[in-house]
């Protein structure tokens, strides 16, 4: 990955991780309008192309990618790796965030832990202490991705989740040292 551009393309055995393009707007809605999707990930689901359009907007910010296969181009969802991340600790490391999602039919494949594997390398390559992921105690799949990347658990606090205002987030952490440490077991 060249660090040097701030939307490189990356690309992984299946995948090639991209900036978002308006020309996306119609596949990302397919996906996005799925009510399985957005509200665990705290958004409401897309009731149009065009909302979706508009969205993109947002996703097209450095450090989210859109996530497709490598052979076809097809869509098949978004990951993020934030700056910042809402757990940091404040203690003078570099400490990031992962977000991620996936159109309901990619699930169970295995893409966004091969996404997420070469996001974290390049992140711990380039100095990053920490990286925190978090997900609502009822995303059992978002919980299984974390868990394959080595994610510990930190703790469980009040969600914040406005659709589903009764559920738990689950904050887990991966620190550089246990994931050199995954490496070399591997």
């Amino acid at each position: 990955m060249n660090t040097k551009e701030k939307h490189p393309i990356i690309t992984t055995e299946r995948l090639m991780l991209r900036k978002w393009l308006k020309e996306d707007a119609a596949s990302l809605w397919t996906l996005a309008q799925d009510p399985e999707i957005g509200p665990l990930c705290g958004w409401k689901p897309h009731e149009s192309e065009q909302e979706s359009r508009q969205v993109i907007d947002i996703l097209r910010q450095p450090g989210t990618w859109c996530v497709t296969l490598r052979d076809t181009g097809e869509i098949l969802g978004a990951i993020s790796l934030f700056p910042q991340s809402r757990w940091q600790r404040n203690d003078g490391s570099c400490e990031r965030e992962l977000g991620f999602w996936i159109g309901r039919r990619y699930w169970g494949k295995g893409y966004i832990p091969e996404a997420a594997e070469v996001l974290l390398e390049e992140a711990f390559r380039q100095g990053t202490d920490r990286v925190w992921c978090g997900h609502l105690d009822l995303n059992r799949n978002s919980a299984r991705v974390q868990e394959k990347l080595g994610f510990q658990y930190v703790l469980t606090c009040p969600g914040t989740n406005p659709f589903y205002p009764a559920a738990w987030d689950v904050v887990n952490v991966l620190t550089k040292e246990e994931w050199e440490s995954r490496k070399q077991q591997a």
